[in-house]
Order: structure tokens, then sequence, then C-alpha cells
């Protein structure tokens, strides 16, 4: 039927009549055969509009800042949002432009099938009832949307927010505090650069870098201190809103609520023949980008000559993302390498800066906004040399701008995508790694038997003498020195432990932080890590670490060490004793119901404050605070191995007991009186109709493949692959129960074996 209908929507002379292009299983997947590339992506693009029309209009429209055009005026600050960074129509065309004649290819295809299908959904009136509901149509599918698709997909996952604004308002904040002459100190103990015993994927024994490893930056502590005398005296006034602007809280808000990417995560984990108890390797890859309805990403197979997968893929976007074909397995995880600067110019006038001496005008790229039922917002992008404007400064007659190792070059990362399901061995990934332009985690098995990673991606490197957390001054001797190369990134293949392990932690041991405090003794991945230290690992082992990480706190192991003595010294009575009884006998497993968890997550909000505060303040928001104040600056605060003594005349226990009472006195007031009734209140995957599914620290596509020479993988991608349907809400039960279905590549040719497990 399926086959018929679009025959007679297309006359498309390829299909023949008994074929049957895009072949679904139990679970709603569309596995696609063809002939060729071009048909393949015909196909693929069809079968994800017919599952996901609808979310791929919404992101679009999001990530184009079209919106407001059609759900009108309420939608018209998340489009100034995405005004304020986002290309222009001709931009778009010209990174697509960029691509190799095959990525354009498979990009035109997969537009194609887009646009059959939406011819055959109108003209067989069956368009998601949104577009009834809000009076208007499906506009044809272009390149130029699915590009901008893929590009706010990169620049989300594959660079990072730069902080050195963040960093100013900081300063600017902590120079009323006590603390205020001890500013390069704070800056050292929030903003750490290099922490030598943050968990790293690639292990020193592993490292063919060790003995010169590249410097992406070099400063002193005197170059810091100079720095911060020369910068600009920006207000918070000022500088709070540019802050929040960079987080584009607004325009997330939307995107979660739209169902299309809004958060960044995901873990990965490669096992080698040796520790894996089938002698096969195993990977395991589970994207963290949130959970809706529908999911934020979709799963299909396609077989064609030239591109065999399965996997997942973004609504929109061709090709598989994360996945396996039959001779790998791969999966991707954020980098957060510290890929964007933010550089300032002298503005003695508005409209104008100044470089190098020489006065230039800024660019006012036009960004309109239509607004259904009103008139159209004329919105500007404002540009410099090295980026958009993110702050101009009045009061100091300095314009800030956003620097992207990445700009206008977001794209071509589709070229290394695409081009992990052709890789057979792990000198495939070096020319993939060499296209990839943002930065990923990228791990791989193999059917040869080998295990990969590559940190991947465009990272500048800076001039030395300045320090990298703050905003630079614009000239020539500031300016980036180019940017590593593929092979100065980490990497290894078959790493001695026989295991590759990553959530977003710190890539190796010289790695440095850069303007944010990502990698502490402290990091997420040390649970991870945990679960998977047993000499042989099977598949049902990464199951049950997938089960334990997602309701276990990585810290406990750490703070408890110095909680606990605090408390075992106190003679609590009533109801401080029975917390603190729940407390000393938690296992650190944040489920359902523990009180022990309950308490622990008010302590570290307790302790934040009363440890920094007395000589730091409150910061400016609860925000800020727990990004500068993060588990593993109170673990060396406790232990006094920061620079700034913190705690003054008082001891680590003496400040825990004080937080612990106060953490007791708030549930007190929230909760009740008594501890045995402050349950922990997990998250969960929200749905529409049925209660929520417990514990959302998962992957919102999970994925287990033993790759051997007939690759057997199994997924799960909660609540099911379609947005409507009974397929829209289908995988729900397995979510709930942390079980996969099987996942399969349709064979080669006709008749043939299948190359996917079953």
């Amino acid at each position: 039927m399926l086959v018929s209908l679009i025959s007679a929507a297309l006359s498309l002379s390829w299909i023949a009549q008994d074929a049957t292009p895009i072949e679904r299983d139990t679970y709603g997947v569309p596995h696609i055969y063809s002939s060729s590339l071009e048909e393949a992506f015909f196909y693929a693009g069809f079968a994800c509009a017919e599952d996901r029309l609808w979310q791929m209009e919404m992101s679009r429209r999001l990530a184009r800042g079209s919106l407001a055009e059609v759900l009108g005026a309420s939608r018209a600050a998340a489009d100034q949002t995405a005004a304020a960074s986002r290309y222009t129509d001709e931009e778009l065309k010209e990174q697509f432009d960029q691509l190799s004649q095959r990525a354009q290819t498979i990009f035109e295809s997969y537009a194609k099938g887009v646009n059959a299908y939406i011819r055959l959904a109108r003209s067989s009136d069956t368009l998601p009832p949104d577009y009834g509901a809000n009076g208007f149509e499906p506009a044809p599918w272009t390149v130029e949307d699915s590009a901008a698709i893929a590009i706010r997909l990169f620049q989300m996952f594959g660079r990072r927010d730069p902080g050195e604004l963040r960093a100013l308002a900081l300063l600017t904040y902590l120079k009323t505090q006590p603390i205020k002459d001890q500013l390069p100190d704070v800056l050292d103990d929030f903003l750490w650069q290099n922490e030598p015993t943050s968990p790293t994927t690639v292990q020193a024994e592993d490292d063919p870098l060790a003995k010169d490893p590249p410097k992406l930056f070099s400063f002193t502590r005197k170059d810091t201190e100079r720095h911060l005398a020369a910068l600009p005296n920006v207000s918070l006034l000022e500088l709070l809103p540019a802050v929040l602007a960079q987080d584009e809280r607004e325009l997330l808000a939307v995107a979660q609520e739209l169902a299309v990417p809004y958060k960044t995560g995901s873990y990965a984990v490669a096992v080698a023949p040796k520790r894996s108890a089938t002698r096969s390797p195993l990977l395991l890859s589970g994207p963290q980008m949130g959970f809706q309805t529908p999911s934020i990403v979709h799963e299909m197979s396609i077989s064609a000559p030239g591109y065999m997968a399965a996997g997942m893929d973004v609504p929109g976007v061709p090709g598989i993302a994360v996945g396996h074909s039959p001779s790998a397995a791969w999966g991707l995880t954020t980098g957060v390498a510290d890929t964007d600067d933010i550089f300032y110019f002298e503005s003695p006038q508005t409209g104008k800066y100044l470089f190098e001496g020489e006065e230039r005008a800024i660019e006012e790229v036009p960004m309109p906004i239509k607004v259904k039922d009103q008139p159209d917002l004329s919105t500007v992008q404002k540009r410099t040399m090295w980026g958009p404007v993110v702050l101009e400064s009045r009061s100091t007659k300095t314009v800030f701008c956003r620097r992207s190792a990445s700009w206008m070059k977001e794209l071509l990362s589709v070229d290394a995508m695409l081009a992990a399901a052709s890789a057979k061995k792990p000198e495939d990934l070096d020319s993939l790694a060499e296209s990839a332009t943002v930065n990923f985690n990228l791990i791989a098995a193999f059917a040869t038997g080998d295990i990969s990673y590559r940190y991947v991606g465009y990272v500048p490197v800076r001039k030395p003498g300045w320090d990298s957390r703050l905003p630079l001054p614009a000239s020539r001797a500031t300016d980036w020195s180019g940017r590593l190369q593929a092979t100065q990134m980490p990497r290894v293949d078959n790493p001695a432990s026989g295991l590759i392990v990553n959530w977003n932690n710190k890539p190796i041991a010289w790695w440095p932080n850069g303007d944010t405090p990502a990698w502490g003794r402290l990091f997420r991945v040390s649970a991870l890590q945990r679960r998977l230290s047993a000499p042989s690992l099977s598949v049902s082992d990464l199951e049950l670490a997938v089960f334990m990480i997602a309701r276990e706190d990585p810290d406990w192991t750490e703070l408890a060490k110095l909680i606990l003595p605090a408390l075992r010294e106190a003679a609590y009575l009533g109801t401080l004793s029975d917390a603190a009884n729940y407390l000393q006998s938690w296992n650190g497993l944040t489920i359902s119901g523990s009180q022990g968890a309950s308490l622990y997550s008010a302590l570290l909000d307790a302790l934040r404050p009363a440890i920094v505060s007395p000589k730091a303040g409150r910061f400016m928001t609860p925000d800020l605070m727990r990004l500068a104040v993060q588990p593993s600056v109170l673990l060396k605060a406790l232990e006094r191995s920061t620079r700034v003594d913190y705690l003054g005349e008082k001891s680590g226990n003496e400040i825990v007991r004080e937080a612990f009472e106060k953490a007791v006195q708030t549930l007190s007031t929230r909760r009740g009186p008594d501890p045995g009734l402050w349950g922990f209140r997990p998250g969960g995957i929200a749905l529409r109709t049925e209660p929520p599914i417990p514990y959302s620290n998962r992957g919102t596509f999970l994925q287990i493949v033993e790759v051997r020479n007939r690759p057997v993988g199994r997924s799960v991608l909660p609540p099911g692959n379609a947005e409507s349907g009974e397929h829209s809400s289908d995988q729900i039960p397995l979510a709930r129960a942390w079980t996969y279905k099987p996942m399969r590549i349709r064979p080669a040719q006709a008749g043939g074996s299948p190359a996917g497990g079953r």
C-alpha cells in the first residue's frame, strides 16, 4: 500500500511495484533497503516525515527563527534569541556548498523524500492535526532546513558556551565581598585549570602524546594579575543580561516544550575482547538529550550501496548519528572543550569599534521576524570581525563578541557523521576526525576486535601570557595561533585496560578546563567506572551499569568520608538524631523514598553558603553558586586544600554540622518534623497519558551492541518512534522495565542474510 501511494504521488520509475523500500518492525522502526544511495535517503526522509513531520516543522522553525510566524507573538522572544546567533539563508547555503558531493546528494535526496510525504499527506488529508489547529500548511522542505537543524544541534552538543563573561560577572561581584583582595586565588579555586586527579578517558599508560602534549594556552600568576588589571570595569547591570542571554534559557525552554533538542550530556563505553564475556567487543551508547513526547530523536536503519547503518537519527537531519554498521558500532558524547572565546574591542562611538587603532563599523545583519497576525519585528544581529556581539557596554565604551573555532564550518561535521557508518578499523577514524569541526568524544568498537577513542573538533590554540578564563582584548597579540590538528587531540586504540569509558569527563590528564570548571576531583564518570570494574563484562553487566548509574550519586563515596565523621561526633537528639541516622546508613542511591538521598541533597545546598558565604557572599544567583561551588570545591575546602581558607577559625566538622542542622531545619519546614516522611522524589520521564517513568538520568536513546561478524544490537527509545499512533508510546513498557528491543539492518541484497542481529 505504501509503495503504491508513493508511486501514484510521484510516478518514480525506480520503485518496483513488488519492492518494499520501507519495512517497519513491530515497534514501527523503519528499515530501508534500496539499490542506490539517493533512493535510500529519499526513503529516509519520507519515513522520518511520516513519523515526525510536526516535530520536524517545529525544529526547522526554531533553528531558523520563524516560530512566531505560525505560533504567534508568544514565540517571538525565542525567535529573537535565535536571531542573535543564527545564520542567514545565504550563509546556510554557503555552508551546504562546502559539503562533499556525497553529503550534498544525501541532503537533497532526504529533502525530496520529506516533500514526497508532505504532498502525500496533503492530498490524503493526513497532515498532523497541529497544522490545522495553527492555521497553516507545511512549506516544501529544503536542504537549508536540514542544515539549520544540524548546525543548531552541532552548536549545542559540539561547542561550549564561553564562560568568560560569567567569570567577569563573578569577579565584579566578588569585588564587593570580603574576599576582594584575593581575586586571583578565588579564580584558581572556582575556575581551576587542571585537576590531575580528575578521572580521564585516556589513561596515562596509553597516552601517545604524554611526552610532548600540545599547549592550548599558557599563563602565569603574574599574567592573571596583569590581565585582571586591564579588564574594563563593566557594571553588573550590563553584565548579567549578557550572561543570561548566552545561556539561551528562553530558547531552550521553548525547545523542550516543542520536543526538539534542548539538553546535552551522554555516556559511552567500549569493551575490548579481552574484557568481554562474549570475546567480541561490546559498545554501549546513551546520548542524553532529554525526554519529551515525541522523543527528541528517532530510530531507523538504512541499507544501500555505500551506506549501511542502524541507530539513532535526529528528525530533519539525514544519517545515523549513533548506531552500528556491519563492521562497527559507535557512540558520541559532548566533548566540553573550550572552543569559543569572548573578545572585547574599544568602541568610541555607537556602531563602531577599534582594532589595532583602525576604526571599523559593527556589521548589522537583518534578521526580520514575522509574527502571526501582527506586524513584523525588525531585528538585527550585530557582528564584529571575530563574531556576533554579545554585549555593548556603553559605560566603558567596549564591545564584546563571541568567537567560535567552528564559525561558518559547523555543517562540515556532517561529513564526519556520515563517515562513521563506513569505518571498518581504527585508522578510518583518523580521516573522520580530520573532517569534524565541532567537539565530540567518539567511541567505537570494530568487528576486527579493536576498540578506539578520538577527541574530535576544532580547538583553538591561544597566545601565551593571557588568562583563558577572562575576556581577551582584541588585538594581533591575542589572536589565536591556529588550532590543534587531529593528531594532537586525545586518542587511544586498544587501551591496556581493555575499556574505554566516557561520560563527558576529562579526555586526558594534560587537557585543561579553560573558561569553565568542568572537570574536578569528583566527576560523575567515576560511578560508571566503578560499575565496570569486573575483569569480565557481559551485555547484562552493561545493562546493569546503566540501571545503577541512573539512581546513584557519583560524589557520595568521597564526600561521605568528610561528612559522616562530623555527624558521628555530634550528640544529636530527636529529629536531628533520626535524620543523622538516615544519612549515616545511606548507600548513595537516589531511589524513590530514600530519606538519606533527600538529606544529602539538602545538605549540599546548605554546605555551599556555609563554606563560601562568609568571605565570598551568596553569589548573584543560586545557579551561579552551584556552578562555581561544585562538589569538588566543597571537598577541597573542607580539606583546607583551596588557595583561600574559606573555613576560617572553624573546623570542617563544625561547618558540616552547621550545614546539616540547617538542612534538617529546611526539610522540617517543608515536609514536616518526621524524617521518615522525607523520602526522595527522583526525576522522571514525563508522559502525556501515563504516570512518569522513574529515573530520567539515562540515555534518550540507548543501544548496546555486540560487535562481531554480524553485530547484534539492542536499543530502546522512549516513549516511541512516532509522534502519534500506536508507535508513539509502545516503548514505554520497555523503558519502565529497563529492557531493550532488537536492532537490525536489512540485507545488502534481496534475499541475503541480515547484517544486523535480531
